[in-house]
Order: structure tokens, then sequence, then C-alpha cells
């Protein structure tokens, strides 16, 4: 009997998405298996089957590729949009097109963005059980208080639910507000605005440097560059990856 895979995992692993995305994928009917388009969640590939997404034949082991993107602000995080605005496919090379983002910036924030075709690193990356954390810089209008600070970091309740405890700290005073700094081991849709409404501040910049100990550094804005195998081995160690 021929050994069989389930179809997103089969994704995953030809480095098409993380292992959620390629759900997404297979409900709205992107996915085929023999030229039969499938939408069931629970379908099975074996290793004789064909793939296509797209249209397109997907291949078993494609070479790996990490990529970091310093993203502007104005940019989405997405492969396209209906209102034709910008994405950040629009700042890369044709080539690196396939990688898909480890998590999201929304469009008024800015710094490190990382894309892979890995999808089990960015299972891993993206869920707070392997304690990667994420360090951001964030500029905020309003009063900042000792005892808010202490309250984020022990954890609020947002509409989908509590934070994580995080470290969060004044890098510098501002006349009408600060500078702090978030270091998270979870990502909430636009988790460190709706932490900082609960406060009263308005965010007025918001830009994540780091990524476990893969840093933006030097690398200037709408820039990007390929992980050295020294940093890819770093970040799959902190991932619990050999």
């Amino acid at each position: 009997m021929e050994n069989q895979l389930r179809l997103q995992k089969f994704l995953a692993q030809a480095g098409l998405a993380s292992r959620r995305e390629a759900e997404r994928m297979i409900v709205a009917g992107r996915v085929a298996i023999n030229g039969k388009v499938v939408t069931e969640l629970g379908t099975s590939v074996r290793a004789s089957d064909s793939v296509s997404l797209d249209g397109c034949l997907v291949q078993d082991k494609p070479a790996l590729c990490y990529l970091m993107l310093n993203k502007p602000v104005g940019y989405l995080v997405s492969r396209g949009d209906t209102h034709n605005r910008e994405t950040v496919y629009d700042l890369l090379p044709a080539k690196y097109h396939h990688l898909h983002p480890v998590g999201r910036l929304d469009g008024n924030s800015c710094g490190l963005l990382l894309l892979t075709n890995d999808g089990e690193l960015t299972q891993r990356l993206l869920h707070p059980r392997y304690h990667v954390e994420k360090r951001y810089r964030v500029t905020v209008k309003g009063e900042v208080r000792n005892e808010q600070l202490e309250r984020l970091c022990q954890g609020v309740l947002l509409d989908d639910g509590p934070t994580q405890p995080a470290q969060i700290r004044k890098i510098s005073p501002k006349r009408d507000g600060a500078v702090l700094e978030f270091r998270l081991r979870e990502g909430k849709k636009r988790q460190i605005r709706r932490m900082c409404e609960i406060m009263n501040w308005q965010v007025v910049t918001l830009q994540r440097q780091a990524m476990g100990q893969l840093k933006l550094g030097s690398l200037a804005e709408a820039q990007s560059r390929e992980l050295s195998s020294e940093e890819v081995n770093f970040l799959r160690h902190q991932a619990g990856l050999n």
C-alpha cells in the first residue's frame, strides 16, 4: 500500500505555504489532484498522485529559500489587492515571488519581514509554543506610566483572547509620548496596536527589528537579501528543528 500524506501537509512540505495557509488554498478550490479539484481538508495524497495549485504542477521538494525584506510603510503583505495597492511582492525580483511571508506587518508598519518556502519552519516561528521572540520599536503618543507597562507585560484581554506575558520597556521619553520596545512570543492580528489602544496610546511608528536571533541590522528600507546558512540554522534551532 502506498504511503499517504494529508494534502495540506504535502503543500507545506513542498514549500508553498504554511499548513494553515495551505488549508485555505484547498477550501478555496485552488488545488487539484490528478486533474480533479478537491476542497476537503481530510484529503490524502499518494506518491503516485499529481498535485497542482492554480493549474501549475507542484514539485514535491523544491530548494528551500529564506529571504529578509525591510518592508516600508505603505506596502501590503499580500499577493494581491482588490484596490490595486502596492504589495511587498512589488519590491521583490520575480524569482522570489513563490515565497510566502512568515507572519504579517500591516500597511502602516515597517521593518523585518521574513519570506520563505519552508512551511515547517513557518509554522513553528508563528506558534507561541516554540517561544520565538519578535522585537519591535514603537513610538506612541500619550501619557506612558510604569503601571501601564507592567499591566501590558502581564497580559491584557483583547477581543480574541488574552495576550501572553511579554517584555515591554520605555527606551526614551518624548514630550507627548515615548519610544517603547515590545518583545512578544505570539502574533495576534494587529496585536501591538490593540494593546496600545487599551492604554489610550496612539501608535505613531511601529517597526519590527528582530525575529529570534535574526536582526534587521543595516538592511536599507525596501531592500532584501537571502539569509546566510548560519542565520537559517539559528532560526531552525530556536524553532526546535535540527
